[in-house]
């Protein structure tokens, strides 16, 4: 009987594309290696153990420290136990944070990619580790570690360019004094002594008189001033000479030098004036007093404001 016997070739030892590949930070690799015959089976040590992968180009697991595999070539169960070894380095990519910073209006600022000694590419063009901006906006730099790691990592930075705050109008209403800008934004404070800041821009109990509204940005980029004047109507007085209320008198009108306060009693007639140089009323009429009641007022500060109207109560 006769017998047929195939003989196979045993392969060379397996060829590596490459011997040493790299990867900026944890992933997967695609290694290479052929033979001249056969397959190739992946190992991942130079001898013994279980085949990883069958093919020329094995797509590791992800992988975060330096590797190696090993490539072996097999023939129809004919195998070179010469192994191949295929070096994988990991370099670890430039470490960058982001940023947020701020541009005070008409100045410059620099933005640092952070870490000395790498290639930079920024969105500007601009190649340098610091370069200076007068506008805002989003930068970016792409920061690259030097040959042979060639590691790429993107920096954002955000210039939040602040405006100065500049006041338009303070509107009084009794104690009340509300500052008004040409521009509101959440990076303001608002103050009316010029010690004390708020984030709101409404005051209460503002006292009488001439007074001055500030308002500044937060992180120092500067501020703005604005002078006003509040005018306080007493809602009674008692005029009994105890040295407590015995007269009328509108706080801050010594403010407005052409004002005139005309009084009224309940049925319109004209009981009192007051002006510059009579700023008080003691509650009498050619010298007598009148009853207990309320009185209206009206006041005329000058042709560009609107006249002042109200009562007040006379108490005995």
């Amino acid at each position: 009987k006769s017998v047929i016997a195939t003989i196979n070739t045993t392969p060379n030892t397996p060829v590596a594309t490459q011997s040493t590949y790299s990867n900026c930070g944890a992933g997967s690799v695609t290694i290479q290696a052929t033979a001249n015959i056969g397959v190739i089976n992946w190992f991942a040590a130079s001898t013994g153990g279980t085949s990883l992968y069958t093919g020329n180009n094995f797509q590791t697991p992800v992988i975060s420290a330096n590797t190696t595999y090993y490539a072996e070539a097999s023939n129809n169960g004919c195998i070179n136990t010469n192994r191949t070894p295929v070096n994988i380095v990991i370099y670890t990519p430039p470490v960058v944070t982001d940023e947020t910073i701020i541009l005070c209006e008409n100045q410059e600022i620099n933005l640092d990619a952070g870490i000395a000694g790498m290639n930079y590419k920024w969105s500007t063009g601009e190649t340098a580790q610091i370069i200076t901006v007068t506008t805002g906006g989003t930068y970016t730099v792409d920061v690259t570690s030097p040959s042979p790691e060639n590691c790429t990592s993107r920096k954002t930075i955000i210039v939040d360019e602040h405006l100065i705050p500049k006041i338009s109008r303070v509107d009084v209403n009794g104690s009340q004094a509300v500052i008004y800008l040409t521009k509101d934004a959440d990076y303001y404070e608002y103050s009316v002594d010029g010690l004390t800041f708020q984030d709101s821009n409404v005051f209460y109990d503002v006292p009488a008189g001439l007074r001055t509204a500030f308002v500044q940005e937060k992180n120092g980029c500067g501020g703005d001033t604005f002078n006003f004047i509040v005018i306080i109507f007493p809602a009674f007085f008692t005029p009994n000479n105890d040295s407590f209320n015995d007269s009328w008198e509108v706080a801050g009108m010594e403010n407005y030098p052409q004002a005139q306060v005309t009084i009224f009693d309940r049925y319109g007639k004209l009981v009192a004036q007051l002006n510059g140089s009579k700023m008080s009323w003691d509650g009498t009429l050619n010298k007598t007093p009148l009853p207990a009641s309320d009185y209206w007022y009206a006041m005329k500060i000058d042709n560009d404001h609107p006249v002042l109207r109200g009562h007040f109560s006379l108490k005995r």
